[in-house]
């Protein structure tokens, strides 16, 4: 009995040995960091300062090299600020696009604290993606050391500048939106959404998503052009994203390797990324009957400007363990500043994702209803899959709010 009871107690040890291990490595990748400020500029009416630090085996190169990255200090002194990080594209070998970045995140908020990371030396180019590619096998499981970096980077601004942690976005142009999706969508637990603009590639997040455990990826607004070389693995992109039930909203035109994204669709340019929180849940549609077909690279097909999910949006309505509500409907004229014609109404298939309180068992069913001014339109069981996740097929949606419930099948 007493060896029993010693190997319960060392198997308890252990797994608590890895449980601490999990929680604090951020907190000490984070310690080595040590930054120091440098320099400090005013651009676009905001005050943004240099930091710099070592590099090191696990954070950089093995070189003792200098690492530095700009922070984006707040306007508003709230309690607690949002964190928009933006990664540069191949263009900052020149030193200038970090300066390009800051308007973009003084247009976010007032509230806003903005990170921009660096990385300009060969052993971290591509965001890591690079690294990847010279030893897969090392880093099917690990991180390369900018992708450490940066989420080091993340948790000391998170500490330092009184960051909201359910409101944590990435944005990236380019390079920076290989390395968004790359290092974001494996990394649901930290970040909120992420935006990532002419990604030059997609093969990093394909490379990642492939190992990820993360069961709730974060929502993506992704733009591209079929003008654009580095368009031609955009359709493995989409076709990751519908296999596996991610919350993709995409949008593209023929004008090539540019990140005036501001000339798609405006429900797709204009959609409301900012204001997704971590800690709520949110619907990925897929089948959607308004998508259109991206026509592939360098191709003349039909659907030379299109868009895929830009027209639904939705509120949280109830997150409780006895039952689960949400608000859909389609995105008005009204809300958008460039018009468009908007459909009247589209069919989809809604896969939930983030529920909070209310609990979702594999394999278990549920009943689901859809109602519209507290009139029921349509109920139904679905069965969670072996993932927990819920998809409720042939969701008719409008301009006139519906709300989709869900409760167990032991709730009257």
């Amino acid at each position: 009995m007493k060896k029993v009871a010693s190997l319960i107690v060392l198997s308890l040890f252990c797994l608590w040995q890895v449980a601490f291990a999990q929680k604090t490595i951020t907190e000490r990748e984070t310690s080595d960091l040590l930054p120091i400020n440098r320099s400090t500029h005013e651009i676009a009416g905001r005050t943004v300062l240099r930091y710099e630090h070592e590099g090191s085996d696990r954070l950089g190169s093995k070189v003792a090299q200098k690492r530095f990255f700009d922070v984006v200090a707040p306007k508003d002194s709230s309690s607690k600020h949002p964190l928009l990080i933006c990664l540069h594209s191949a263009g900052e070998k020149n030193n200038t696009e970090w300066r390009l970045n800051v308007p973009r995140i003084a247009a976010a908020g007032d509230d806003f604290v903005g990170l921009i990371p660096n990385c300009n030396f060969d052993t971290e180019w591509w965001w890591g993606h690079d690294e990847i590619m010279k030893d897969k096998k090392k880093h099917q499981d690990s991180l390369t050391p900018i992708e450490a970096r940066i989420l080091a980077e993340i948790e000391w601004v998170v500490q330092k500048y009184n960051v909201d942690r359910n409101r944590i976005y990435m944005h990236g142009i380019s390079m920076g939106g290989s390395g968004t999706l790359g290092i974001g969508m494996s990394h649901g637990d930290m970040f909120a959404a992420l935006c990532a603009g002419v990604p030059a590639g997609a093969n990093h997040m394909l490379i990642r998503q492939k190992g990820s455990k993360d069961k709730n990826p974060p929502p993506a607004l992704v733009f591209f052009s079929q003008a654009d070389d580095w368009s031609a693995e955009m359709p493995l992109l989409l076709k990751a994203a519908e296999e596996n039930r991610y919350a993709f909203i995409c949008a593209w035109g023929p004008w090539g390797h540019q990140n005036h994204y501001e000339m798609t669709n405006p429900a797709a340019f204009e959609f409301p990324w900012l204001s997704i929180r971590r800690n709520e849940a949110y619907p990925v549609f897929t089948n959607t009957s308004s998508d259109q077909k991206f026509p592939g690279c360098k191709s003349k097909e039909p659907d030379q400007e299109g868009q895929i999910n830009a027209y639904c949006r939705w509120t949280n309505m109830k997150d409780q363990p006895n039952e689960f509500a949400m608000q859909i409907r389609l995105v008005s004229k009204a809300e958008l500043k460039n018009k468009i014609e908007l459909p009247n109404e589209v069919v989809t298939d809604v896969t939930l994702r983030r529920i909070q309180q209310f609990k979702i068992d594999p394999e278990k069913e549920y009943r689901w209803t859809v109602a519209r001014s507290g009139m029921r339109k349509a109920e139904g069981r679905v069965k969670a899959d072996t993932a927990g996740l819920i998809t409720i097929p042939g969701i008719t949606v409008t301009a006139q709010p519906l709300r989709l419930t869900l409760v167990s099948l032991s709730q009257k």
